[in-house]
């Protein structure tokens, strides 16, 4: 955080830090705003969080590495500011993320308790489209895949929704990544199910296998892949269910949640060249001007029968 407040005020007319709301524990959840400076307010958006469990070290870093390139190599990634702007939630679980390293490495949760004397949600089985499906979750707290006691029952959770809400409904919301580890795979589609596919099935697929192409051409490993396990209640598909037409769950390299400090550099620069190249597919796929399905109706805890995207 102090890194990211020394670059906001050495950039200050391209990035912005804004408080998006406080943890459980009172920690602040920071967004990061990277434009290229020239004012303009219709562009369209890429919104990228991470850390949404507390045990997963990596994605925090690849976040931050990620707001690095589009600032102190602005140069050299122009292109991908001129008719989109950025915005990155590095750390949706403050309080897991600090429970993790400094008692119980293991710790997934947030820390708000629950009921019965148990403590945390899986952030990421919080949200309301197709919460609670025993498939792909838990209603039982003592579960890795507890849901919570209801649709946005965490605030960190609530946090990520307003936001996603604030881009759809001003149109510019365009693709959606959360960061995640580790499994090396960009993966798409709805995480609930793999018998309904998305209306842009095509475009989703373009997306991801241009990430994981450009890792490839590079030498490296990634998979793009259409749905690998049953999850219900994530961000990835209530952001496409309220009206994002790209989203991605990116479980980023490694091979571990707590990879050694020698391979983090190794492990970021990869990840970025993946969400580059996604990135540039995007703004190929969804230029500036191009009409997207706006969500019209009331936003809803448990939006089941009212995705814009079935």
């Amino acid at each position: 955080m102090e890194y990211l407040q020394n670059l906001e005020k050495a950039n200050a007319d391209r990035v912005q830090l804004r408080d998006a709301g406080f943890s459980y524990e009172n920690r602040t959840l920071k967004t990061i705003t990277v434009t290229n400076g020239d004012g303009r307010t219709d562009k369209n958006v890429i919104f990228v969080d991470a850390t949404f469990h507390g045990r997963e070290w990596l994605p925090p870093h690849a976040a931050v590495y990620l707001v690095e390139q589009l600032v102190s190599n602005f140069k050299e990634n122009m292109d991908l500011l001129k008719d989109y702007d950025w915005i990155i939630l590095p750390l949706v679980n403050p309080d897991g993320y600090v429970h993790s390293y400094t008692f119980n490495n293991m710790w997934r949760f947030n820390r708000k308790p629950s009921r019965n004397g148990y403590i945390g949600t899986d952030l990421n089985r919080n949200f309301g489209f197709q919460w609670g499906r025993l498939d792909g979750s838990s209603r039982n707290p003592r579960s890795e895949l507890f849901a919570g006691n209801a649709p946005f029952s965490e605030p960190e959770s609530r946090i990520v929704r307003d936001i996603m809400h604030d881009l759809v409904v001003s149109g510019r919301g365009i693709m959606y990544i959360t960061l995640h580890s580790y499994m090396n795979a960009i993966l798409y589609s709805y995480d609930y199910t793999n018998r309904v596919f998305p209306k842009n099935m095509l475009n989703l697929s373009q997306v991801a296998h241009a990430g994981a192409n450009a890792v490839i051409a590079k030498g490296g490993d990634l998979k793009a892949i259409y749905e690998s396990y049953e999850a219900s209640g994530t961000s990835q598909d209530y952001a496409y269910c309220v009206g994002f037409p790209l989203v991605f769950t990116f479980e980023l390299p490694g091979n571990d949640f707590w990879p050694k400090k020698t391979k983090i550099d190794g492990f970021v620069k990869e990840s970025w060249t993946a969400i580059r190249a996604m990135a540039k597919k995007a703004m190929e796929l969804y230029p500036l001007g191009t009409k997207i399905p706006k969500f019209k109706g009331k936003f809803y805890l448990n939006m089941n029968d009212k995705c814009i995207n079935y």
